[in-house]
């Protein structure tokens, strides 16, 4: 499984650029892999051809961001029949806890989490950012 991220210049209707993106393999070797913008395209060419392989790929919020970014700014064209390798966090994170706001007020409460992260499915919510 490859986990990445990527920081771009906006949102996904003024995006118009991949500043930088990094790749990470989820097993023993834990490698990771940085492109800058002149290597983002070697970056984005390993993730589809890790899809084309079955290879699962991982990140936050890749359904909604990361993919649509690709497919805008790249010639990257997402397939239908690789959608059931795309794992997203976001995506698990609510599944997983759908009542975060309750599960978060106790946190909020004994102040270790600011109550602007009340039932955020965020990273920085999470403690990972």
């Amino acid at each position: 499984m490859l986990n990445f991220d990527l920081e771009s210049n906006g949102l996904l209707d003024t995006i118009s650029k991949i500043h930088c993106m990094v790749i990470g393999t989820v097993d023993d070797k834990e490698e990771r892999t940085r492109y800058n913008p002149s290597t983002v395209l070697k970056g984005v060419d390993r993730l589809e051809k890790a899809l084309a392989r079955g290879e699962v790929i991982s990140g936050h919020n890749i359904i909604n961001y990361d993919i649509p970014a690709f497919e805008k700014v790249t010639k990257f064209k997402m397939q239908r029949k690789w959608r059931k390798y795309v794992l997203d966090s976001l995506v698990l994170g609510r599944l997983i806890y759908p009542n975060m706001k309750q599960v978060d007020i106790p946190l909020v409460m004994q102040k270790k989490l600011p109550g602007k992260l009340l039932g955020r499915h965020s990273l920085k919510a999470m403690g990972i950012a």
